[in-house]
């Protein structure tokens, strides 16, 4: 995929970073982050994905087609509206038999890209940055606790306009949570022309001490 387009000015060596492609790169990221998470928090079997690479690193992705087209199509559903500055979280929540949230992991946009650009530095800081989030997201991982049994995963969203969400399917509404419920560990951020974010994840340590409800591995 050519995030960067060809300049109309005479200098044809000059390429613009555009908001668009700030916008598919970020969706990009998104579904891949989406596919490595939920195969590491081991919900499904783990015949359904196959490794891959995403930027020279190992990731792990589906190959259950429903499962593909769920991750695919919310992402993509929101891409638009992240371009516009409307969404401002997007998290992989997963939750128990109850529907009780357990363990949610947010990718927290406060701003994008305004106008266009010609700086490649900061394309190629943001594509570190990804690439960063998955590591981080990987050594987290063995530090997290377990899921309870039979936990299901959705992808939300938190938005500043309330009228979108119902443009938008398969995403959730996000309603933000407690922070006295939940242990929060921030895995990275970034801030640069291009975008300001961080990704965080946030554990609900009382649903997962509960007795009988741990998964032995």
């Amino acid at each position: 995929m050519n995030y960067l387009g060809d300049n109309n000015n005479n200098n044809s060596n000059i390429n613009v970073i555009t908001k668009s492609a700030v916008g598919s790169k970020i969706c990009e990221f998104l579904i891949i982050l989406t596919h490595h998470i939920v195969k590491n928090r081991e919900i499904y079997p783990e015949g359904i994905f196959k490794q891959s690479k995403y930027n020279e690193i190992p990731v792990y992705m589906s190959i259950h087609p429903e499962l593909n087209q769920y991750i695919d199509d919310a992402i993509r559903a929101m891409q638009s509206y992240l371009i516009d500055g409307e969404i401002r979280v997007v998290a992989i929540q997963f939750r128990n038999e109850e529907e009780e949230i357990v363990e949610c992991f947010e990718f927290e946009i406060k701003s994008i890209l305004s106008t266009s650009i010609e700086d490649e530095d900061d394309i190629e800081e943001l594509e570190i940055y990804f690439v960063d989030c998955i590591f981080k997201i990987g050594c987290l991982f063995g530090s997290l606790s377990a899921l309870p049994n039979n936990c299901t995963f959705s992808i939300e969203c938190y938005t500043t306009n309330k009228n979108i969400i119902n443009k938008i399917e398969w995403v959730r509404v996000y309603n933000k949570l407690n922070p006295n419920s939940f242990k929060t560990i921030q895995a990275k951020a970034l801030k640069n022309n291009l975008i300001d974010s961080k990704l965080i994840v946030k554990e609900n340590i009382g649903l997962k001490n509960k007795k009988n409800t741990m998964r032995i591995i």
